[in-house]
């Protein structure tokens, strides 16, 4: 079977999930930052510390004058040099103990005092909004021919919320959505953004194409709530609150500029895209070449070459060894910055689905609600309400979650 590297969306689900849960009664202390590891301590005027890439609002951090892009030397007398040792260290502590933080900004070092409060008073706020209680899926044209559809519009229920409000008023699985409040309805992504529009307990009628026959059904918007997440708060982008962004930016990234695939039974890399504007771009490297040596060492997989550009600088240049029509060919190609494909990679939540747009294109990915619907099912919790982890690995297999393979995850 060809392999590929894919995104971790699901991990990166779960990890959204979790953020949007509630939080245990057990109080955790919080000091109010969004922390990142430093990877060049010459780069920034520091031999160790951790960055300070956000602020939350009415923060111990914010009271005690901690700004974006301070660097944090010490922790209550503790030097500091990754993420992961700042965040143990914090779960040592409660809510309302003094610590004094170091931190380096602008080449002078300052020490801050603050208290640290309670996790839970920044966790999410819900919030509530109107929903069908449907699971939908966008169609084709051949799909509305198959149903006998001479339209070309609606979207497929494939699934309903168990007595949720569009089941109590007679909707059912496998019912094709044509109206929405006297509006065709195309996408899921149109129905989603309608009923963002309006109010719980409203009342919707919701036309529909059932086995031949059409129908129409009254149907009382039930109440949902939603919770916000805190990542707004970073300061990284400013969108509404029930949408959620994550944008692939590998600041120390390198790369060729492009997309391979592993080969069943032969050795190699077969370059399946070469992504515009990239260094390979203007390199002699071709689309169906197959990769099987960089600078004189031979690749099998896509492991490989990343090992191989470690240990290369950015603009630096790889010897390519290619196998093109039963000839091997040999080109040079430039190392270029990973991060500028940074705006071509987008996931995203919105209106309770995950998607992911590359070059532009959107996908859907997981149905968030549905997913976490199973999740609440398939995974035991401890008696302080967390998932026990420990299970996750057997039973993440048994969930039914719909996820689309996205090739360009591969990219090199």
């Amino acid at each position: 079977m060809k392999k590929m590297k894919f995104i971790p969306i699901l991990a990166v689900t779960i990890l959204m999930l979790a953020m949007t849960q509630s939080l245990a009664a057990e109080e955790k202390a919080f000091v109010g930052i969004y922390p990142g590891d430093i990877r060049d301590y010459e780069k920034i005027g520091t031999e160790y510390g951790i960055m300070v890439n956000g602020i939350v609002d009415d923060s111990p951090a914010q009271e005690a004058g901690m700004q974006k892009n301070d660097i944090i030397l010490e922790f209550d007398g503790a030097k500091l040099f990754n993420n992961d040792q700042f965040t143990k260290m914090l779960k040592l502590y409660k809510p309302g103990q003094k610590i004094k933080m170091k931190i380096y900004r602008d080449g002078d070092e300052k020490t801050l005092k603050l208290t640290l409060a309670n996790k839970e008073d920044f966790g999410p706020k819900p919030e509530h909004k109107a929903y069908l209680g449907v699971f939908l899926t966008n169609l084709s044209e051949k799909d509305y021919e198959k149903k006998g559809l001479n339209t070309n519009y609606g979207v497929l229920i494939s699934d309903i919320v168990d007595d949720g409000p569009s089941a109590e008023a007679g909707i059912k699985g496998g019912d094709v959505m044509l109206d929405l409040e006297g509006q065709h309805v195309y996408t899921s992504d149109q129905i989603s953004k309608m009923l963002g529009g309006m109010e719980p307990e409203q009342s919707v009628t919701v036309d529909v194409f059932r086995s031949g026959e059409y129908k129409t059904f009254t149907v009382v918007l039930g109440k949902k709530e939603i919770a916000k997440s805190f990542l707004n708060k970073a300061g990284w982008f400013e969108i509404p609150s029930n949408v959620y962004v994550w944008n692939y930016r590998d600041e120390y990234g390198k790369w060729l500029g492009l997309q391979v695939e592993e080969l069943d039974d032969e050795d190699g890399l077969l370059i399946k895209k070469i992504y515009e504007g990239s260094p390979a771009d203007g390199s002699l490297l071709q689309v169906d070449d197959i990769i099987i040596a960089i600078n004189g060492i031979e690749v099998d997989d896509i492991d490989d070459i990343d090992r191989i550009l470690d240990e290369v600088n950015r603009n630096d240049e790889v010897v390519v060894d290619v196998l093109r029509d039963g000839d091997v060919i040999t080109v040079t190609a430039k190392v270029g910055e990973r991060s500028d494909i940074a705006d071509q990679l987008l996931i995203s939540v919105e209106s309770g689905n995950v998607k992911v747009t590359i070059d532009g294109d959107e996908k859907k990915i997981i149905d968030l609600e549905k997913m976490l619907e199973n999740i609440n099912k398939k995974l035991p919790k401890d008696q302080s309400g967390f998932y026990k982890l420990d299970s996750l690995q057997d039973k993440l297999k048994d969930l039914k979650v719909d996820v689309l393979r996205i090739e360009d995850s591969g990219a090199i």
